[in-house]
């Protein structure tokens, strides 16, 4: 019988945890860490399992490591919200909550915690303990001790956000973590050179050619012939500009959209070639994506 690969153990995992068998999902999810440690929905879920166990300290390492492999993962950043605020850490759990909400604003449970998370700070901030004087600060528990009354492993007073990996997800690009998004940045400052030294050549030309298009490309084609570096120029932008569109695209098929942003790669790919021949604009496009793509 052939071993059993890490998604068959998260797809047990997820059901071991539906049912509350924490301990076996655990178990689970450990054989599918063995096979690929870098999975980001495995360690999520064990961070789910090992907080339901009672091991506090333990369950916020496997959520942190999560969130260091997947850094834009919204869902490792909620989980990690809900386990603070079981362990009574309201601070640590708003924050939590909002870097999630950064990531992905439509995400209605971490919205819905935080809104929660707040309104709970508020009536803590506001209420002083019956022993304690008026206007006196109410301590908060020590980090990784249980909510107040509750025994270990307690139901969490918010809803976990745990799932199978979403189809679609690219898991090379969780492996690189912020490497992934270096790429992009790197390709839009080299998208620069290129352009500056084809402009260099271009502007001049685009004198002579008096706005004749046609006679502006048959000069700058016959420019290119002559010299090298202007060809270079040429098919660098084109290059870096073909890698940009397709790194925007699989980043669009792993993280399962804003599907919007085919549009803009579309508008910046024809228009960047004719206003500025620039093939998509990498050094306008991509800086635009990786700021404004979560909103």
């Amino acid at each position: 019988m052939p071993e059993e690969g890490p998604n068959a153990h998260l797809d047990k995992a997820s059901r071991l945890l539906e049912e509350s068998r924490w301990q076996e999902a655990l178990h689970e999810l450990d054989k599918a860490l063995q096979l690929s440690p870098d999975l980001p929905d495995a360690l999520i879920m064990r961070g789910i399992a090992l907080s339901r166990l009672g091991a506090a300290e333990t369950a916020s390492e496997s959520f942190r490591k999560a969130i260091m492999i997947a850094p834009y993962n919204a869902k490792a950043y909620f989980n990690l919200a809900v386990h603070y605020s079981a362990t009574a850490q309201t601070a640590a759990a708003i924050e939590m909550a909002r870097e999630a909400l950064r990531i992905d604003p439509q995400y209605q449970a971490a919205r819905q915690l935080l809104l929660d998370l707040e309104r709970e700070a508020l009536a803590k901030a506001s209420a002083p303990a019956p022993d304690q004087p008026a206007g006196q600060a109410i301590p908060q528990a020590p980090y990784g001790s249980p909510p107040p009354g509750a025994p270990a492993g307690a139901p969490a007073p918010h809803g976990w956000g745990y799932s199978q990996p979403r189809p679609g997800t690219i898991g090379f690009i969780n492996s690189l973590g912020k490497g992934w998004t270096g790429l992009a940045w790197f390709l839009a400052v080299a998208s620069i050179p290129p352009l500056l030294i084809f402009w260099s050549y271009a502007l001049p030309i685009a004198y002579k050619a008096k706005g004749n298009q046609e006679e502006f490309a048959k000069m700058v084609e016959q420019a290119a012939l002559a010299n090298p570096l202007l060809m270079l120029a040429l098919l660098g932008m084109v290059g870096v500009g073909l890698l940009a569109l397709l790194w925007v695209l699989v980043d669009l098929i792993h993280r399962q959209g804003p599907w919007t942003w085919l549009v803009g790669m579309g508008v910046l790919g024809i228009g960047g070639l004719v206003c500025c021949g620039s093939l998509g604009m990498p050094f306008v496009l991509l800086p635009l994506y990786l700021l404004l793509r979560r909103s």
